[in-house]
């Protein structure tokens, strides 16, 4: 009997061991499917900003003016922890790659992009590197490894490698002379923007205008051979008026210097500002040793300030006492903010109670200002009614800082408080008029003085007359 329990036992142990297996088996197959749901890659498919073609046509990172730029960007099926991961770079051996060694490491986040010249846009991880070359480069394909690591929604690591090989071609073949090269590296030649100046001293939207570049072979001692300089602008609002943006100058003796010109026609509607246009130039020395350089040369473009004033009256005529309403009208037809605009009203008879301020100005709008001006009469005290003539100044700055004013003249008759009607000239009340009208009151007020004084004298006599009868 005890060993039959015994075997019973043995069997239910044995079978609760085989299905904990079991569980055990179901939770791997779980956990492998995790883990195999997601996967970071490369977008091979796209073309993105900075790359010529998709990976899958053979894309190649780019090399110029010293650096390589590499664009890897990276998709997810999944979610990551906060939609980010860490890029880090290795380079590897440092003595025989091209690059300058650095700590290369950066934090990329999901973004937005668009791909293929804008036609649509794609969310990704953008892994962008900019690596500086060193001058004794060595021509050839070097890889460099992407390491990319972050955390998905579950806190499971999200890794991955990624090789990338950059081309170098404008460095040195290899087997050259590398320890001439060093010898001679204090001999270097630069090919350097020296100084520019341009055809015009102010350059407006719409003018074409020419670019005379001077370059300086900064070397006293080493010829340069087989240079070209490369122009590029700024953007679309100006168009090169040559047949092309590189130009073929040949050799420049050591210590010497060389001139190129460039015409470009810049766009009416181009933004008051300066604008950098970038100059490289390619070149050898004696020895075949290729190099480069690259230098600025900055434009400052104006826009022509084109203000209009509307017609300025306060009316053909007023009353002396009158308080007139005085409006402006100020319209921007530049293509640039004017600023401040004010108006200031002069003239004889006229007193203004303030300064009209009109305030900034945006191109293509119109903006209005208004100040009561007081009619105070003619300064000329034997002829205070009359016409007079008026002025009005606008007064404002340009996007230049430049300070502006444009002048307008105005007429305006002056008319008696007295006038029956104003407008009307057999009704004005004129200064001749005034004192004729003066003097027949006074003459009036001296008959009746007279008057006054007969009949007095009259009575007194009378009264005389009586007391001597008596």
């Amino acid at each position: 009997m005890k060993k039959f329990i015994l075997f019973l036992v043995s069997i239910v142990i044995l079978a609760a061991l085989a299905e904990l297996q079991i569980f055990a088996d179901d939770d791997n197959s779980a956990g492998a499917g995790i883990e195999n749901s997601a996967n970071i890659r490369i977008d091979n498919q796209n073309v993105y900003d900075g790359m010529d073609k998709a990976y899958c046509d053979g894309y190649v990172p780019g090399t110029s003016n010293g650096y390589a730029y590499i664009v890897l960007p990276l998709l997810y099926d999944g979610n990551i922890k906060g939609n980010v991961i860490t890029a880090r770079l290795n380079l590897g051996e440092s003595e025989s790659n091209p690059f300058v060694c650095k700590n290369y490491e950066k934090n990329v986040y999901l973004t937005e992009m668009g791909i293929n010249n804008n036609s649509a846009k794609i969310k990704c991880y953008p892994v962008v590197f900019s690596l500086e070359l060193k001058q004794d480069r060595i021509n050839g394909s070097y890889p460099v490894t992407f390491s990319i690591a972050g955390k998905d929604e579950n806190g499971a690591d999200v890794s991955g490698d990624f090789n990338v090989y950059v081309n170098i071609t404008d460095g040195k073949n290899a087997g050259a002379d590398v320890q001439n090269a060093d010898s001679q590296s204090s001999f270097v030649p630069k090919l350097l923007v020296e100084s520019y100046t341009f055809s015009k001293d102010v350059i407006n939207g719409g003018d074409d205008v020419t670019v005379h570049i001077r370059l300086h072979n900064m070397s006293d001692s080493v010829n340069i051979k087989n240079a070209t300089i490369s122009i590029e602008e700024p953007e679309a609002n100006f168009t090169l008026l040559d047949k092309s943006s590189t130009q073929y100058i040949g050799d420049v003796a050591a210590g010497g210097a060389t001139d190129v010109a460039y015409t470009y026609n810049v766009s009416a509607v181009t933004p008051q500002g300066q604008y950098n246009f970038a100059v490289s130039a390619d070149y050898a020395d004696e020895k075949g040793n290729p190099y480069t350089s690259a230098g600025t040369v900055r434009m400052k473009v104006n826009q022509p300030v084109n203000v209009e004033f509307g017609e300025f009256s306060l009316g053909e005529s007023l009353q002396v006492a009158d308080v007139a309403n005085a409006t402006v009208q100020v319209m921007n037809l530049g293509k640039g903010k004017i600023y401040n605009v004010r108006a200031e009203i002069e003239g004889d008879g006229l007193k203004p109670e303030k300064t009209i301020f009109v305030g900034d100005v945006e191109p293509g709008q119109e903006a209005t200002g208004e100040a009561y001006v007081n009619i105070t009469g003619l300064s000329d005290e034997f002829m205070p009614y009359g016409d007079t003539t008026g002025k009005i100044t606008y007064y404002y700055t340009d996007e230049s800082g430049n300070q502006l004013q444009n002048e307008q003249e105005f007429s305006l008759k002056i008319e008696s408080p007295f006038s029956e009607e104003k407008g009307k000239d057999n009704k004005d009340d004129k200064p001749e008029q005034w004192w004729w009208i003066m003097g027949v009151i006074c003459v009036v007020i001296v008959a009746i003085i007279v008057i006054i004084l007969i009949r007095k004298v009259k009575r007194r006599m009378i009264d005389n007359c009586i007391a001597d009868e008596e």
